[in-house]
C-alpha cells in the first residue's frame, strides 16, 4: 500500500508499546498475548520456588502478574466501557 509516497506493509497484528491491535482494532490478540506472558512467569517461578518462603513466592508471583494486568489499563478501559 502506498500512503504519501512510503510503501506501507499490510499486517495482521501491530504491537504498540505493548499493546497488541488486530486488524479489526480488537483487544483479542492482546489478552492472549498477555495470558501468555503471565504463564511464562508464573511457570518460571517454580525454577526458583524451593529457595523462596511461601510469603516470598506469593509477593513474587502478584507483582509479576499484577504488573501485566494492570499495563495499559487506561487503554483497554474505554474499550469495555
Amino acid at each position: 500500500m502506498d500512503v504519501a509516497g512510503a510503501v506501507v506493509l499490510l499486517t495482521d497484528n501491530v504491537n504498540i508499546l505493548g499493546i497488541v491491535l488486530d486488524r479489526h482494532l480488537n483487544f483479542t490478540t492482546h489478552v492472549h498475548s498477555v495470558c501468555k506472558s503471565v504463564s511464562y512467569h508464573i511457570q518460571s517461578l517454580r525454577h526458583i520456588q524451593t529457595s523462596l518462603t511461601n510469603d516470598m513466592a506469593r509477593t513474587a508471583a502478584c507483582a509479576l502478574v499484577n504488573s501485566r494486568l494492570d499495563y495499559a489499563n487506561a487503554v483497554l478501559e474505554h474499550v469495555c466501557v
